[in-house]
């Protein structure tokens, strides 16, 4: 083992370092990471599915144009949106970096006879012009893309989105991760969430003031085999900061909830929700 590249990974890296490894396309963990989808009530990659049933009650209810509108579901993972939206009698198209999360999603469209398709894309390479009506991009998502990636992608959804289209999207607040949030722990096994092999764990996470980002930081150490590195960053934000991203990206007007079920928002809320017009 090399101890002196253990110590240097294992520090406090620049803001914003990216890590070795993508969790949404190993393939070990894209296996876990679609199970935690589809757990109906572990809110660990999506929410619970009473919370997405409320969502998608909201969305319809209040914010969406009725069908046959347009709707981009980014990030969708296995369709827990993007299906009940089509079979609501929207054109839905759902997009998602992890072919695992996107051919489950097929399946279950499969023969349903909606105006539903999936693409197996990071939506970085978003690529639409005055197309969609509505722009979802939920589960904090946004807060998880460095200051560069962030920009460009709400670049290319208000390019995507007709005039008068709605961008709806949601972030993490300090109520849901203040600055005691930070620690470090470790942990040994055979095989698990990780890697299929025997493994090492040692995680820790950072915050970044001046960014208000965190960083979850995981290095997978394998026997005889190197160290896997996987680094998660998370803006958290305020109302406050929120107004010049849009501002600058040229939307006209937004409106802020507590979540993605048009909760009032409040101090307390853990995340702020966000509905903002082109």
């Amino acid at each position: 083992m090399d101890l002196a590249k253990l110590e240097r990974l294992a520090g406090r890296p620049p803001v914003f370092t990216p890590g070795t490894e993508q969790m949404w396309s190993e393939p070990h963990i894209s296996h876990f990471m679609l199970e935690a989808n589809l757990d109906p009530e572990w809110e660990a990659a999506s929410r619970p599915h009473e919370t997405i049933s409320n969502s998608i009650k909201w969305l319809v209810g209040e914010i969406s144009p009725p069908p046959p509108a347009r709707i981009l579901d980014l990030g969708c993972g296995p369709g827990l949106y993007s299906l009940p939206l089509a079979g609501e009698g929207y054109e839905v198209l759902g997009m998602d970096i992890s072919s695992r999360s996107i051919n489950y999603a097929r399946q279950q469209a499969r023969g349903k006879n909606l105006q539903l398709k999936y693409r197996e894309l990071d939506y970085r390479e978003l690529d639409f012009t005055n197309y969609f009506d509505v722009v979802l991009l939920i589960y904090c998502d946004l807060g998880a893309l460095i200051n560069s990636d962030r920009d460009l992608v709400l670049k290319k959804i208000i390019q995507a989105l007709r005039p008068g289209g709605f961008f709806v999207f949601d972030v993490f607040t300090h109520a849901r991760r203040g600055e005691k949030a930070v620690g470090k722990s470790w942990e040994v096994a055979r095989e698990g969430f990780w890697s299929s092999l025997p493994h090492l764990v040692l995680s820790e996470t950072f915050f970044y003031p001046e960014e208000d980002a965190f960083l979850d930081q995981h290095l997978v150490l394998e026997e005889n085999r190197g160290i896997k590195t996987f680094r998660f960053w998370d803006h958290v934000y305020t109302r406050e900061t929120i107004n010049p991203l849009l501002e600058k990206t040229g939307f006209a007007n937004w409106e802020f909830f507590g979540d993605i079920t048009g909760k009032l928002f409040s101090p307390q809320s853990e995340t702020v929700a966000v509905v903002a017009k082109k």
